[in-house]
């Protein structure tokens, strides 16, 4: 019981157990006070071998996501539906007749599929002649 007071009253008084034992066993050795975020020193610093490349890379991928999501076709119905919009009221001024049902957008930008039957795969109008 008395070890057991002595424990607590250094753990109130703020001092390590283990620094008790290793005192007691005469192994005690005097630490810094001096703590650093990251373990390293206020100053100057020596870049690691890995962060130029990492640096790099990270850099070169960001931009290139960056690009390739601002380059990406629109691919919404409702910028199809603008095209389609765009397309059928330049046939009606131009007195051509518009159908229901017939995708004239996809003529326009050369999109077009075709089915040749029932049960078949759709092929695009220009790649089924070359079969």
């Amino acid at each position: 019981m008395l070890a057991l007071s002595n424990v607590m009253k250094s753990a109130a008084r703020g001092s390590c157990f283990r620094s008790q034992l290793l005192s007691k066993r005469g192994k005690a050795t005097q630490t810094s006070r001096e703590v650093y975020m990251f373990g390293e020193k206020p100053g100057q610093r020596k870049w690691e071998s890995w962060e130029a490349p990492y640096y790099f890379f990270m850099g070169g991928g960001a931009l290139l996501t960056i690009v390739g999501i601002s380059l990406k076709p629109e691919t919404s119905i409702k910028a199809w539906a603008r095209d389609e919009a765009e397309v059928r009221n330049q046939r009606v001024t131009d007195g051509e007749p518009v159908e229901m049902g017939v995708n004239y957008s996809q003529r326009l930008f050369g999109n077009m599929w075709e089915k040749p039957g029932v049960g078949e795969k759709p092929v695009r109008a220009g790649d089924a002649d070359e079969e």
